[in-house]
């Protein structure tokens, strides 16, 4: 019974987070579409960088220093890569809501605090959010659950009138909005159970945030059958991951202990037999140091996600690959999703990466989908033999997040370099 009762403690704890990270985030989406004029097809910083003198945004009232520290590394690449700002969390939509929304109080304004006013209620579902991901979860009744749920219900409800007071949003779009939330919170209701889970998968491994938001979800699922995780945990977390796990895909954000998360991992790998691959993502940022990065596992296959880079981000994410890279066997594969570099510049990469003595497995070397000349791919892939004895992959970002599968047909010539261009549709990648 103390088992049983201690599930139900985790997963009414989870049945709330993903209320706040769902239906919660909605609320804060809803503002920002309304208090904004951006476009669905520019990027939060092109909005931000490109508002009109006579906006009312509290942008507006910061410095340059300010403005260069407005978001942390992880959120850079994210609003860089999310025009329409769908993958944002309640953390980053608060955020922008104080930057960029017309109207709104002062930066410093006390209603920021006030549950009389629209600023005040979005940052309250905000805090509950965050107070969820950093307490334990307490003992609690069915009714006190459900008590709880009203409470967030009542919290949304009323945020949803003050934006709508505050911008004049009509009567039907806010009623579609609040129909919308209540649907999704009973589907959460009815769907989180506690229930044998074999394999989990969280964006947060896409969206590394500054908290590994995984943790939570890790402590309130059965994992006595889990096989794969794919998330963003803390590295007290990872003495969780039962015998069992098979494969494992963590993001670490510049934000993170880096140095005391990887200690973790390499001691927990000790303990988990059946580990054969583990991905890791990094973003890559001005901020990211290759000194607090230290040698990954030497377990069968090892993947490495790098995201972000630019021409002038090129030599960090080098020497950040080179200090990850496992002692023995090196890694199986390197991929870079969300990276800004044309072909002379993934010329210059190879060329750093193999200054640094990256080595990379037959996993090979997957970058984005470009427009590349014949003579170009041409290049890219002979570097690649000469340099691995791997073969180079055009592929579309997402592709870099999903279970591993060769983007080509199986027998595909090893000789065909000029054809690798990652264009074939590869019906083995269903998540």
């Amino acid at each position: 019974m103390a088992v049983a009762a201690g599930a139900s403690i985790y997963y009414s704890h989870l049945k709330l987070l993903c209320i706040l990270e769902g239906p919660g985030a909605i609320v804060l989406s809803h503002a920002l579409k309304y208090g904004t004029n951006k476009s669905t097809s520019v990027t939060f910083s092109e909005y931000l960088t490109n508002l009109p003198h006579t906006s009312t945004a509290n942008y507006h009232a910061l410095n340059d220093d300010q403005r260069r520290r407005a978001f942390t590394g992880p959120e850079k690449i994210q609003i860089a890569n999310d025009p329409s700002c769908q993958s944002f969390g309640i953390t980053l939509l608060h955020k922008c809501i104080r930057l960029a929304c017309e109207g709104v109080a002062g930066i410093s304004d006390a209603r920021w605090q006030d549950d009389g006013e629209m600023e005040g209620l979005i940052t309250q579902i905000k805090q509950a959010k965050t107070l969820l991901v950093h307490e334990s979860p307490q003992t609690t009744d069915e009714q006190q659950f459900l008590d709880k749920v009203e409470e967030l219900k009542s919290l949304f409800n009323r945020a949803l009138q003050a934006i709508k007071d505050k911008y004049g949003v009509c009567d039907d779009e806010t009623t579609n909005v609040r129909d919308n939330i209540i649907r999704q919170m009973q589907d959460i209701l009815q769907a989180v159970t506690e229930k044998v889970i074999c394999k989990m998968t969280l964006n947060h491994f896409k969206h590394p945030s500054n908290i590994p938001a995984s943790d939570t979800v890790l402590r309130a699922i059965n994992r006595s059958h889990l096989e794969k995780f794919t998330g963003h945990l803390s590295g007290d977390c990872l003495a969780l991951l039962p015998e069992c796990l098979k494969e494992l895909c963590l993001s670490v954000s510049s934000d993170q202990d880096a140095a005391a998360l990887l200690a973790a991992l390499n001691e927990a790998t000790s303990s988990l037999p059946k580990l054969g691959c583990l991905r890791i993502h990094i973003p890559i940022t001005m901020e990211t140091k290759a000194s607090i990065f230290s040698p990954l596992p030497d377990i069968a296959l090892v993947f490495l996600v790098l995201t972000g880079i630019d021409k002038s981000l090129m030599k960090e994410a080098c020497q950040v690959a080179s200090a990850l890279q496992p002692m023995k066997k090196g890694y199986f594969a390197i991929s870079f999703p969300w990276c800004s570099l044309d072909a002379a510049d993934w010329r210059d990469m190879f060329g750093h990466l193999a200054a640094a003595d990256v080595r990379v497995g037959w996993g090979d070397i997957w970058i984005p989908s470009g427009i590349y000349t014949f003579e170009e791919k041409t290049e890219q892939s002979h570097l690649a033999k000469t340099l691995w004895q791997c073969r180079v992959w055009r592929v579309p970002d997402e592709w870099c997040f999903l279970p591993y599968s060769s983007p080509c047909n199986s027998d595909d010539d090893d000789d065909d370099d000029d054809d690798d261009d990652g264009d074939e549709e590869n019906d083995d990648d269903d998540e």
